[in-house]
């Protein structure tokens, strides 16, 4: 379950374009991963690395107090240990986080950085190694799959043919994009 979580947090810094038959833009979760290495290197991040981090595709959209404390959240998880910072962190209250949602978006940040760094290499590994192209084309192909069979019953053959033809042609030259951000 926890997996899946890190995932979705993964997919939604990542600015997400699903168009039919096309890629994926991963760059902000590229750009994350090379922020956290840096820092598990034991090195600090250059202002220019930041930048780049900012003005990948889904934390471009952050607002610049939020994008702070994200940065922040980051140098505390992945950076040189700073305890007492993420037990201070850690220990905010639900009131607390009710009456400043700073301290929500600060808390949340952290924990989710801290399941990020307890699954590194494996969410390296699959970002790596899953292929997310061949997961839009088995989707193309479901759809396809789908359209004939329900299709099917309202039209002939031979129009139900030429009907799919055109439609994943036009499937393949309209691009619909979801952007999750």
């Amino acid at each position: 379950m926890a997996k899946k979580n890190i995932i979705g947090l993964l997919l939604l810094c990542a600015n997400v374009n699903l168009p039919i038959a096309q890629t994926v833009d991963f760059s902000s979760v590229d750009e994350f991963f090379k922020i956290t290495t840096i820092l598990k290197e034991g090195k600090d991040v250059s202002v220019e690395q930041w930048e780049e981090f900012e003005n990948s595709s889904g934390y471009k959209e952050l607002r610049q107090n939020s994008m702070n404390i994200i940065k922040s959240m980051i140098n505390v998880v992945f950076g040189k240990e700073n305890v007492a910072v993420k037990d201070s962190i850690l220990s905010i209250t639900k009131d607390e986080m009710d009456k400043n949602p700073t301290m929500l978006v600060k808390k949340l940040a952290l924990v989710n950085y801290l399941d990020i760094n307890d699954n590194y290499e494996s969410l390296m590994s699959f970002r790596a190694n899953y292929d997310f192209n061949a997961l839009v084309e088995k989707a193309i192909q479901r759809l396809f799959l789908f359209l004939k069979n329900h299709w099917i019953r309202h039209l002939n053959s031979n129009l139900l043919i030429s009907s799919l033809s055109v439609l994943m042609e036009l499937l393949k030259k309209t691009e619909y994009v979801l952007t999750l951000t």
